[in-house]
């Protein structure tokens, strides 16, 4: 019986790989375990790389589908300008690094998915080299201090939030490092300067940034 499982098991797999993909299979006891293995061009070895233009490739409800089923595996965009974007998804969703590239080969960002979700850093860089932001997010909001730079690395603005709501000493400049806002957010109500003005008000203005 076991002879003829194994038979089967061979046949399948060299159909298997004409689609080139094959299965390993580890016999430990009286248990099989069946690892998949792509031959993607440096792809790891359990990882499907696919490309945004596959037409298998769809969004049933906010899930990514591949082939009629949630995709899990790195999803590659390439854009116009040589710019590459991969990100990688489980069970339809993004889930884990997503990372983009300028042409150059340079880090354009990278931030981190959990389910669906932004969680963690996200970390974006100007093509030059120099960081363009640092921020942290928790259950798909902003939370903590998220800081910005222009391209030559001075300082452009210094937020806090909570929640994903700004909360505490607000901070903005123009390039030439003098002040553009200056501000405490307490409880929603803003309190200090935002520009050339005082302020105390309530959450309903957004600054244009």
């Amino acid at each position: 019986m076991a002879m003829a499982f194994l038979a089967k098991l061979e046949r399948f797999r060299n159909d298997e790989l004409e689609k080139n993909t094959v299965f390993g299979v580890i016999l430990i006891g009286l248990g099989v375990f069946v690892l998949p293995f792509d031959f993607s061009s440096n792809a790891p070895s359990n990882e499907l790389i696919v490309d945004s233009l596959d037409s298998d490739l769809v969004r049933i409800q906010r899930v990514v589908h591949y082939k009629g089923i949630p995709f899990d595996g790195v999803l590659k965009v390439s854009e116009s300008d040589g710019s590459m974007l991969e990100t990688t998804f489980l069970n339809g969703k993004k889930h884990g690094v997503e990372t983009s590239t300028y042409a150059s080969g340079a880090i354009q960002f990278e931030r981190q998915w959990r389910h669906g979700m932004r969680e963690g850093n996200s970390e974006p860089w100007w093509a030059n080299g120099n960081r363009k932001s640092a921020s942290f997010y928790a259950h798909d909001v902003l939370e903590g201090e998220l800081t910005e730079w222009f391209s030559d690395g001075t300082p452009a603005r210094v937020f806090h939030y909570a929640a994903g709501k700004e909360e505490g000493p607000q901070k903005m400049w123009f390039e030439d490092a003098s002040i553009r806002a200056n501000y405490l957010v307490i409880e929603g109500r803003r309190y200090g300067s935002i520009g050339t003005k005082g302020c105390e008000s309530d959450a309903e203005g957004v600054l244009d940034v």
